[in-house]
């Protein structure tokens, strides 16, 4: 369960993809109040979603690397490590979205998706799948994990840009 606050008017632009409307339609339930869900579009799986966790996977694996270098705060460790193994395997599913039509949050089927395309990524992908259940308290462990694939999911994220979003625009138009 996760809880926010947002500007009624932000919510409600959607002229461009944002991932606040999104999960509002997608993933939430209104509990009180107005029910906002019913103005916002009917999302698709498509480029606009898959832009979203493509854009920013360099800076953010560099952000990881960067907390996790000397870290010694466990819990700190711990966090870190679940949320960005969470991100790189969001964007692994991100970038076979166009061709499956398909989106989730959940980590296992992003997982296998993801692995029928780049079969030859599947123990890498499994292994940041493990990582996010049971994230490990090594920071160097993640750093040298996140040098493997990290590297190569920036590359994969740039050509996708490349032919998805050439301006590489933040908020793609729906």
């Amino acid at each position: 369960m996760e809880l926010s606050f947002y500007y009624k008017e932000d919510v409600l632009e959607t002229n461009n993809f944002s991932m606040i409307p999104f999960m509002i339609k997608t993933h939430s339930i209104c509990v009180s109040g107005e029910d906002l869900s019913v103005h916002l579009p009917n999302y698709k799986a498509d480029k606009t979603l898959g832009n979203e966790h493509l854009m920013n996977l360099k800076n953010q694996i560099q952000q990881a690397k960067e907390d996790l270098d000397g870290n010694e705060d466990i819990e700190d460790i711990l966090d870190c490590c679940g949320w960005i193994m969470k991100i790189i395997l969001r964007a692994g599913l991100a970038l076979v979205i166009e061709e499956e039509n398909k989106y989730t949050r959940d980590l296992f089927p992003a997982y296998s998706i993801f692995s029928e395309h780049y079969p030859e990524k599947e123990s890498v992908m499994k292994q940041a799948l493990k990582y996010a259940i049971n994230p490990v308290e090594n920071p160097n462990e993640i750093i040298d994990f996140l040098d493997e694939i990290g590297n190569w999911m920036v590359n994969e994220s740039e050509k996708w840009l490349q032919f998805y979003n050439p301006k590489k625009v933040r908020n793609m138009d729906l």
